[in-house]
C-alpha cells in the first residue's frame, strides 16, 4: 500500500475520535500518529548510550529554554542579562542576514528567522525538539521494562509500541483515557479504541492479540497522557493551548513576549 493511502485510511481511523487538519501550508500531512517501528537495540550498551544522550538532550534544551524565557517574560526584573542577550543576539544575526540574497532554501530560513526574532524561533524549535525527546524517553523506557529488565524479549514490541503511540494520541487529544473490552460471542474487541487498533494492525500487516497489547497500552497511560499535548510551540503559544505542566513557565513567558510582536 503506497504511504499517502496508508496515511488516509488511518487518518479517517483517527478521525473517529477527533478531528484534526489533514494538511499542512506545506503540502499533504503524514499518518496522524508515528507508525514506524522502534529503534530496538543489540545490546543493553547501545541502549544505555541512547538513554544517556535523549536525557542529556533533554537537560541541555529546558535549560537553554529556560536562559531564553527569562530574556523574554516581562515579569523577571532581575534577570537584565537575559533580556540583553536576547536583544544583543537578534541584532547580531539581524545584522548578519540584513543584506543577504538567499541562494536556496535554508538561506531563506535564515533569513526569515533572523528577520522575526532568532532568539524566539529558536525557543520554539528548541519547545519542538524537546517534546520529541520527551517522547522518544518514553519509548526508552517502555523498552526498558520490555527488553532489559529481564533475559527474553516479548514476542511482538511492534504491536505493542503502535497500540501505545495510538492510546496517548486518543488520551491527548481527548482528555479521555481509551478502554479496552470484548464482546461475548466470539472475544472480538467491543470498544472503539480497541476496534480502531484492530484496523490499524490490518493496515500496518501487525499479526497480534489485539485485546493483549491494548490493555498492555492502556495500562501505561499516565495522567499526564491525558494533557493535550503541544505539537508545535507557536500553536501552544498563540492557540491558546493548555501545555504540559513541565512546560508551562516557559510557555507563559513566550507569551508574554509573543503579546509585542505585532507592535
Amino acid at each position: 500500500m503506497e504511504e499517502p493511502d496508508l496515511f488516509e485510511q488511518l487518518r479517517a481511523i483517527t478521525n473517529r475520535f477527533y478531528q484534526k487538519e489533514a494538511a499542512t501550508i506545506l503540502g499533504a500531512a503524514g499518518p496522524p500518529f508515528d507508525v514506524s517501528k522502534p529503534n530496538l537495540h543489540d545490546n543493553k550498551k547501545e541502549f544505555s548510550a541512547e538513554f544517556k544522550d535523549v536525557k542529556d538532550a533533554i537537560k541541555a534544551t529546558r535549560g537553554l529554554l529556560g536562559l531564553l524565557a527569562k530574556g523574554f517574560s516581562s515579569d523577571a526584573t532581575d534577570d537584565t542579562h537575559a533580556k540583553a542577550l536576547v536583544t544583543y543576539v537578534d541584532e547580531q544575526v539581524r545584522v548578519r542576514y540584513r543584506t543577504n540574497r538567499p541562494a536556496n532554501i535554508t538561506d531563506l530560513i535564515q533569513k526569515n528567522a533572523a528577520e522575526d526574532g532568532h532568539s524566539f524561533v529558536l525557543a520554539m524549535l528548541l519547545f519542538d525538539y524537546n517534546q520529541a525527546m520527551l517522547e522518544r524517553q518514553k519509548e526508552l523506557r517502555d523498552q526498558e521494562l520490555e527488553f532489559w529488565s529481564n533475559n527474553s524479549r516479548p514476542p511482538n514490541h511492534y504491536a505493542r509500541t503502535i497500540a501505545l503511540r495510538f492510546a496517548r494520541e486518543i488520551a491527548r487529544e481527548t482528555g479521555e483515557k481509551p478502554t479496552v473490552g470484548t464482546s461475548r460471542d466470539g472475544g472480538h474487541p467491543s470498544t472503539d479504541y480497541a476496534r480502531a487498533l484492530e484496523e490499524i494492525f490490518q493496515l500496518l500487516k501487525i499479526r497480534a492479540n489485539v485485546r493483549r497489547a491494548a490493555k498492555w497500552a492502556v495500562g501505561q497511560l499516565t495522567p499526564e497522557d491525558l494533557e493535550p499535548q503541544a505539537r508545535n510551540a507557536l500553536g501552544s503559544v498563540f492557540g491558546g493551548l493548555r501545555p504540559p505542566s513541565q512546560h508551562k513557565d516557559v510557555v507563559n513567558a513566550l507569551l508574554q513576549y509573543s503579546k509585542g510582536l505585532g507592535d
